[in-house]
C-alpha cells in the first residue's frame, strides 16, 4: 500500500469513529441552550476543562505514549512488558490523584465530588484502552468504540438533561467511557498482557524519558486553550463563561477535522520520517492542510450563521461575533499541532515542551491584559495572537529537524474565506444559502484533480 492510500484509508477509518462524537456536542447545543442557563453551562464547562490540566500530571502522559512504544515492539513479550509498565504508571497515578482528591472533597464539600472523581478515572482508562487499540493497529475497533461512545453520550444527555440538568453533562461521558473501556478490554484481552511481576523500572524509566516532557507540554496546551476561561470567570462571571462555552463549540468543528486528520497523520509521519523525500512530503501535507482548513472555515462560518438563526436560544446570542476570531485561532492551532507531529515522529519531545511554553506564557499575559479591557473579545484576541506566536516558534524549531516549507495558500481558498466572512457579518439568511453553494463550487473546482483520482482508484 503506497503512502497516500495508507494515509487516506487510515483517515477515513478514524473519521467514521471520531467525527460523530465530535459533531455530537455541536448537534446537542440546542438541547443545552434550551434546558441550561448560561451559568449552569459555564459551571460544568469549567469543571470539565480542568481535567486536561490535572490529567497529564497524574497519568504522566503514559495513556498517550503507550501508542508510540507499541509501534516499536517486535515481539509479543515486548508488548506485554510495555503495556504492563505503562498500566502500572497509570494505576499509581490514579492512586496519587485520589489520595489528594478525597481530602479536598471532604474539606470543600465539592458538589460534584463523586461524579467528577469517576469521570476522571474512567476517562483516562478509556484513553489508555483506545491508544492500545491504535498501537495494535486495530483502527476499525477504535472507530467502532467511537461510534458506541457517541450513541451512549447522545442518548444519555437527551434522556437526563431535563431531569438532572447540568449533571447529565458529566454522567453521559462517564457511561460512554465505561462502554469504550469494556469493549477494548474484552477485544484486546488486556489482562493477558498484564503481569505486575514483570514491572521493570528500566522500562518505566525509558517510557518516562519520553513522556515526562509531554506533561508540561500538555499543561502549556491547556494554558493556551483554556486558562482564558478561568480569567473570564474571575473578571466577568460564570454566565459569560457559559456564552464562551457555546462560542467555542463551533471552532471545535475545525478541531474535529484536524484531530481526526492528526490521528492518521501521526501514524503516517512515523512511517515516513526516514524516507528520502521526507521534507517535501511533510511540506506538501502542511500546505495542503492550511488550504483545506481555509475552505472548511469558509463553509463552517455560513453553516454557523444558519445554525444560530434556527437553533440557538437567543440568550446565547453574544457568542455569535466571537466565533470568526476563534476559528482563525484554531487555524494557527492546527499549524502548530501539525508541526508537533514531527516531534512525535523523531521522539524529540523536549522541543515540544519548550515551544509550547511560549504559547502558554503569551496566552496568560495577553488574557490578563485583554480580557479586563475587551471582555469576551479579549479572550478571542489573546487566542489568535498566542497561537500565531506558537506556530512561529514551532516552525523555527522544527526547521532544525526537518526542512519544512510553508507557501501562500491558493487564491481560491483566500477568496472563499473573504466571501464567507463578509456574508457572516453582513448578509441576510436567504443569501447565505447562495454563498454556501458558491463556496462549494470553488472547493470542488480547486480539488477536481484530487476528487478525480479518488474516484478513479475507487471505481
Amino acid at each position: 500500500m503506497n503512502r497516500n492510500s495508507r494515509m487516506l484509508k487510515t483517515t477515513l477509518i478514524y473519521f467514521v469513529g471520531n467525527f460523530g462524537s465530535k459533531l455530537l456536542s455541536f448537534l446537542l447545543l440546542p438541547l443545552y441552550t434550551y434546558w441550561l442557563r448560561p451559568e449552569q453551562f459555564g459551571k460544568i464547562d469549567l469543571i470539565v476543562n480542568i481535567v486536561p490540566l490535572i490529567g497529564p500530571i497524574f497519568t504522566l502522559q503514559t495513556t498517550e505514549t503507550i501508542f508510540r512504544f507499541l509501534f516499536d515492539c517486535k515481539t509479543l513479550e515486548e508488548k506485554k512488558l510495555n503495556i504492563t509498565n505503562a498500566f502500572f504508571i497509570y494505576v499509581c497515578g490514579m492512586l496519587c490523584f485520589f489520595m489528594i482528591y478525597l481530602p479536598y472533597c471532604f474539606i470543600t464539600k465539592f458538589e460534584y465530588s463523586l461524579l467528577f472523581g469517576l469521570y476522571f478515572l474512567v476517562l483516562y482508562l478509556s484513553i489508555f484502552i483506545q491508544q492500545l487499540m491504535r498501537g495494535f493497529q486495530k483502527n476499525i475497533l477504535y472507530s467502532i468504540s467511537g461510534i458506541i461512545s457517541t450513541l451512549i453520550h447522545g442518548v444519555t444527555n437527551i434522556i437526563l438533561i431535563k431531569l438532572i440538568a447540568e449533571k447529565s453533562l458529566l454522567i453521559a461521558p462517564i457511561l460512554s467511557a465505561i462502554a469504550v473501556s469494556l469493549l477494548g478490554i474484552l477485544n484486546i484481552k488486556l489482562f493477558s498482557f498484564l503481569d505486575f511481576k514483570s514491572v521493570n523500572f528500566q522500562i518505566i524509566k525509558k517510557q518516562l524519558k519520553y513522556s515526562l516532557p509531554l506533561v508540561p507540554n500538555q499543561i502549556c496546551w491547556w494554558l493556551n486553550g483554556v486558562v482564558g476561561k478561568y480569567i473570564i470567570n474571575f473578571f466577568i462571571g460564570t454566565s459569560a463563561n457559559g456564552i464562551l462555552a457555546v462560542a467555542t463549540r463551533f471552532p471545535n468543528l475545525i478541531s474535529t477535522i484536524t484531530q481526526i486528520y492528526f490521528l492518521a497523520w501521526t501514524e503516517n509521519s512515523i512511517y515516513e520520517y526516514k524516507s528520502k523525500d521526507r521534507d517535501v512530503y511533510f511540506s506538501n501535507n502542511l500546505n495542503g492542510l492550511i488550504e483545506f482548513l481555509l475552505f472548511s472555515i469558509s463553509g463552517i462560518l455560513i453553516v454557523i450563521k444558519l445554525y444560530f438563526y434556527y437553533a440557538i436560544n437567543e440568550k446565547y446570542i453574544k457568542a455569535f461575533n466571537l466565533i470568526p476570531c476563534l476559528l482563525l485561532a484554531m487555524l494557527f492551532n492546527s499549524i502548530a499541532t501539525f508541526l508537533g507531529s514531527i516531534y512525535t515522529a523523531s521522539q524529540n519531545t523536549k522541543d515540544a515542551f519548550f515551544t509550547t511554553i511560549y504559547a502558554g506564557v503569551s496566552n496568560i499575559i495577553l488574557s490578563f491584559v485583554m480580557i479586563p479591557k475587551f471582555g469576551l473579545y479579549g479572550y478571542a484576541f489573546a487566542n489568535i495572537l498566542s497561537y500565531i506566536i506558537f506556530s512561529y516558534v514551532r516552525f523555527k524549531s522544527v526547521k532544525k529537524i526537518c526542512n519544512i516549507q510553508i507557501k501562500v495558500p491558493c487564491i481560491l481558498s483566500i477568496i472563499s474565506f473573504v466571501i464567507s466572512y463578509g456574508t457572516y457579518l453582513y448578509l441576510d439568511i436567504l443569501k447565505c444559502f447562495g454563498v454556501l453553494f458558491v463556496i462549494g463550487i470553488l472547493f470542488l473546482y480547486n480539488y477536481k484533480k484530487v476528487i478525480k483520482n479518488i474516484l478513479k482508484d475507487r471505481f
